[in-house]
């Protein structure tokens, strides 16, 4: 892009911070079209299993396979195995 081809909007119109760390941008805002936002959420076929994002799924991934599942103990194993 050129110079002041991009504009930052700090607040918008219902006032919410679009500059602060808890702010996450829709796909739409950051340039996808319509057929790119619909293809981003739809599932893989190649997928072996249902993946769940973000932070509180990855933490509750961790909490089960370290605390729940007691697996830590055997991922060397498991891990030079492969």
């Amino acid at each position: 892009p050129k110079k002041n081809d991009l504009k930052l909007v700090k607040v918008d119109s219902n006032g919410i911070d679009k500059c602060s760390l808890t702010y996450m941008p829709t796909l739409e805002e950051l340039g996808y079209n319509d057929d790119q936002v619909q293809f981003a959420q739809e599932t893989d076929s190649r997928g072996v299993l249902p993946f769940k994002g973000g932070e509180s799924a990855a933490l509750a991934r961790v909490k089960e396979y370290i605390w729940e599942k007691d697996l830590l103990k055997v991922y060397f194993d498991t891990r030079n195995g492969m």
